[in-house]
């Protein structure tokens, strides 16, 4: 069990807090406004409602989509990875760019969409296709460390507004 928690903390959680820390710190930078595990509380506390996700552009828009919190995270990342490992699949059959030439037409592009939306559900059911990827004894370490991971990462990258901001701005 000590194994599998010190595989998880590596495979899964190191690279889903750095995913996490760089999908928060793009978000406030944009002037994106993102849900806080601290805003949500203090939301309580005062008796107000907790500020909307909201965002322009795709990557953001995909996030948000998947929830923007630490489930729409890991959807997120499973859809980028299932999408990953799918291009390079279809693309890397071609031996040269003329074979590639060769090969492009509408049935090839269909199929790259139909791809895409089968990938999307994948993401969505994130939690059967990880099992798949890595031997997983025990799910709910994966879970925890993954957990704890964006819980982190909503901790180390500040909020909007904050005075790294200003620290920010005045350089």
């Amino acid at each position: 069990m000590l194994k599998e928690l010190f595989i998880a903390l590596f495979y899964a959680g190191l690279p889903f807090f750095i995913a996490s820390c760089l999908m928060l710190y793009w978000a406030r930078a944009k002037g994106y406004r993102v849900r806080y595990q601290n805003e949500k509380k203090s939301a309580i506390k005062n008796e107000q409602k907790p500020r909307q996700l909201s965002a322009e552009g795709v990557i953001m828009n995909r996030w948000l989509a998947f929830g923007g919190g630490y489930y729409g995270m890991m959807a997120f990342v499973t859809y980028v990875h299932v999408e990953v490992i799918d291009i390079y699949a279809a693309f890397s059959r071609f031996e040269s760019f003329a074979q590639l030439i060769d090969a492009l037409s509408v049935s090839f592009l269909i199929g790259l969409i139909v791809e895409a939306f089968k990938n999307l559900i994948t993401a969505f059911l994130w939690f059967t296709y990880w099992d798949d990827v890595y031997t997983i004894s025990y799910g709910w370490i994966w879970l925890a460390v993954t957990y704890a991971s964006f819980l982190l990462a909503e901790e180390v990258v500040p909020p909007a507004g904050s005075d790294l901001d200003s620290t920010l701005d005045a350089n």
